[in-house]
C-alpha cells in the first residue's frame, strides 16, 4: 500500500455530523472523532457478528489503543464510553 495509502487510511475524509463540543467523521477505514479545533481525540472501528462484537478505538494524544470483545448482550460503545470516562476524552 505505501506510506502515501496508509495515510490516507488514517485520515477523516467525510462529515457525519457536527456537535457543539465535537465532529464524527468518516474515513477510508475508520471513525473519527474531532475536537473543536479539528484534532483527532479517537479513531475507531467497530465490528459484530452473530454473537459476538467487538471495538478498536485508538487516542492519539496519549497514545492508548483500547482493544474490546463482548460476546454478551452489553454494547461495546458502553464500554467504551466508560472506558473514556477514565481516559477523560
Amino acid at each position: 500500500m505505501g506510506e502515501e495509502g496508509s495515510q490516507l487510511l488514517q485520515r477523516p475524509h467525510v462529515l457525519v455530523k457536527q456537535h457543539d463540543d465535537c465532529t464524527l467523521m468518516n474515513g477510508f477505514a475508520f471513525e473519527f472523532k474531532l475536537d473543536t479545533n479539528g484534532q483527532v481525540l479517537r479513531m475507531n472501528k467497530e465490528g459484530f457478528n452473530a454473537g459476538v462484537t467487538s471495538m478498536l478505538a485508538y487516542y492519539p494524544s496519549i497514545d492508548t489503543t483500547v482493544v474490546l470483545l463482548a460476546n454478551i448482550e452489553y454494547t461495546v460503545w458502553t464500554m467504551l464510553r466508560e472506558i473514556e470516562s477514565l481516559l477523560f476524552v
